[in-house]
């Protein structure tokens, strides 16, 4: 008995050591190459190479793999086990962070693929089956979420690499990693109701929706494994932390039509307003760009982005009324919050020149996607005739003056206000995150000179000796600069993911004050007259022109850049927006033209004319433009009788 029990001890002290060593290993890794909080100080001879890395995975992957298999199915609790098994788990996840950080600093990571794929067998393995043991071991709590930590950054790092779709080697591994992000999705669903591992499983599970499965695949496995009544019911009790991350989560299943309509028999509806009920957001933390509520301000705008997203999916469904509906119910209160949002964006430009440098800030391209998000919801409500019949009508009216003072500054981006000296570009919006860094390294796609695509060059430059943080919007403010600076200035795919988001933004707009002149004038219809006290509040024709020469610049010389090649399929589709915002602000100009009797602008018959007949005929190139530019020929003849006719335009 006593020769059992010291080799017993034996064993045990052998198990020790070993895990001694093993975890002082792991923190000389660590230091050595910059995973660990501390200050990288670098090995001799450049570090560990790849090559060693990607040996060091293979063999940790197999002996986590023994380990793992070695354990029987039913273990003691004593937890004897479970502290080496935990020290292998970190081992891996360490070296994991090397390769992966070899990964970044190279220009391809073709090669890397294949370990990639077994990292992930390795630990999805590990993680469904160590799972299985967790109600009768929970010594094993800590192990599994190394293990979450792990997949978490090889989804990040995979997501990221649009390449691995390309060849027909690198399908097939994309193949293989969507069967094992199938097979994993079911326990992450069950890790996802505990408040040890939520976060680390929903993000996962985010980015395998987003990249990895089709949502025929996904809905079917989250609808039997996954309880989201439950989770939302733990989220709004403060039972789960990181309400971002779930909220990150129904983003993108709403935007699928089947996660929509998961979403609304989960009554997502009431989740959200009851959420934001929560929090203590009001109308000062919008305009003030110092609030410390950030966080709440970015729940909040997720909040709406998901109920934009599920109209959007469901707008063709025969459930788009009932959507409608919890929509108009949902933003009843939400009205002021998104008018004292926008109004942040509309600072008074008749300040003194001191009084608006002192208020210099910046923007973001996550604060514009907010903006776009609310004036989506704008449209929706006017669509409905809200907030007219709700009692909101001063509300209504402000609104319309903001977002008309919003696209006068939009529409002042033409290139002939821009190349006056009594006129700068007016907020700035840098890089912020890692991704947007990335970007603003590439070079641009579409390749415009003109309009915002030209003055979103300058807007990417930080300046935070005088800059305060991230705004909730746009700030308008006078800088003293060369206009001939913004030539200069590099165009990046940054830079134009920031004009495209402009010109969306305008988009909106117009289709929101379209929406607003189209009820004045069935109502106008209706009592016979037109009664100009209740006529909505319109933009005057030079806005519209300022945006009009905008969008036919652009366009005319994109289509002249490719006139004997096809365009790519982003270039296509802004230019496609581009003249939708040109179309309707030839409308909005004749509704106003005819319902105020305002004249003509000298001499912007001829200068229209010469820009639309340019073109038209830089179009003929290009089959998809034909029914876009037959319906502008339309409205075009309706604001200028003759012009066709004397100009050829179709």
């Amino acid at each position: 008995m006593l020769d059992i029990m010291h080799k017993a001890n034996l064993m045990k002290c052998q198990v020790d050591a070993k895990l001694c060593a093993l975890r002082s290993f792991i923190t000389f890794l660590s230091v050595c190459t910059g995973t660990s909080s501390y200050k990288k100080f670098g090995l001799p001879g450049g570090g560990i190479s790849i090559t060693t890395t990607q040996s060091a995975v293979r063999c940790a992957c197999k002996s986590l793999q023994s380990a793992v298999d070695s354990l029987p199915p039913e273990v003691d609790n004593s937890g004897v086990l479970f502290p080496p098994l935990s020290g292998q788990v970190e081992l891996l996840l360490t070296i994991t962070r090397i390769l992966l950080d070899h990964a970044k600093q190279s220009k391809s990571s073709r090669h890397l693929y294949p370990v990639i794929v077994l990292l992930m067998k390795t630990s999805g393995a590990s993680t469904s089956f160590l799972f299985n043991l967790m109600p009768s071991s929970p010594a094993l709590k800590q192990p599994v979420k190394s293990l979450l930590v792990l997949l978490l950054s090889l989804f990040e790092f995979i997501y990221k690499k649009v390449d691995m779709k390309d060849g027909s080697e690198d399908v097939n591994i994309f193949g293989e990693l969507s069967l094992l992000s199938m097979s994993l999705l079911p326990v992450l669903c069950k890790l996802a109701e505990s408040r040890e591992y939520f976060d680390l499983a929903i993000a996962s599970m985010d980015i395998i929706l987003k990249g990895f499965l089709p949502s025929n695949v996904w809905v079917p496995i989250l609808q039997k494994h996954f309880r989201l009544q439950v989770i939302l019911q733990k989220c709004q009790s403060g039972a789960l932390l990181c309400t971002q991350v779930i909220l990150n989560f129904l983003l993108t299943m709403g935007r699928t039509k089947d996660g929509a309509k998961i979403l609304q028999s989960a009554n997502i509806f009431a989740f959200i307003k009851v959420l934001l009920s929560q929090m203590s957001l009001d109308d000062s933390c919008l305009r003030n760009s110092l609030s410390t509520q950030t966080k709440d301000v970015k729940i909040w705008g997720l909040g709406l982005a998901i109920v934009s997203s599920l109209n959007h999916c469901m707008d063709d469904d025969i459930s788009r009324n009932s959507v409608a509906n919890s929509t108009i119910s949902f933003l009843s209160g939400q009205v002021p919050l998104m008018s004292s949002y926008l109004s942040a964006q509309s600072v008074n430009t008749h300040q003194s020149k001191k009084r608006t440098l002192l208020q210099k800030s910046q923007t973001s391209l996550s604060a514009l996607s907010l903006t776009e998000n609310i004036l989506t919801l704008l449209c929706i409500l006017a669509k409905y005739h809200f907030p007219r019949d709700t009692g909101m009508k001063e509300v209504d009216s402000e609104l319309r003056e903001i977002i008309i003072h919003l696209l006068a500054f939009i529409s002042r981006g033409s290139e002939r206000t821009g190349d006056s000296p009594n006129w700068n570009l007016s907020f700035g919006c840098p890089p912020i995150i890692k991704e947007e860094m990335k970007l603003n390294e590439e070079p641009p796609l579409i390749r415009s000179k003109y309009g915002w695509f030209r003055f979103a060059a300058s807007c990417t430059l930080s300046t935070p000796s005088v800059s305060g943080p991230p705004n909730a919007g746009l700030s308008l403010v006078i800088r003293d600069k060369n206009p001939a600076d913004s030539d200069s200035m590099k165009q990046t795919r940054f830079t134009e993911m920031l004009a495209v988001q402009i010109y969306r933004i305008a988009f909106l707009i117009m289709k929101f004050l379209c929406s607003q002149a189209k009820e004045a004038v069935r109502r106008a219809e209706e009592l016979e007259f037109l009664d100009l006290a209740h006529f909505p509040e319109l933009p005057m024709p030079d806005i519209l022109h300022g945006l009009q020469d905008q969008v036919v610049s652009i366009v005319t010389e994109v289509l002249e850049a490719n006139v004997s090649t096809a365009l790519n399929t982003e270039t296509e589709r802004v230019c496609q927006l581009l003249l939708v915002i040109l179309e309707t602000s030839l409308y909005m100009e004749l509704c106003v033209s005819q319902s105020c009797g305002i004249r003509p602008v000298m001499g912007r018959f001829e200068d229209f004319s010469k820009g639309i007949k340019a073109m038209v005929h830089a179009s003929e190139k290009h089959s998809s433009f034909k029914p876009l530019v037959r319906s502008l020929a339309q409205i075009t003849t309706l604001l200028y009788p003759g012009i066709v006719q004397n100009n050829n335009l179709m």
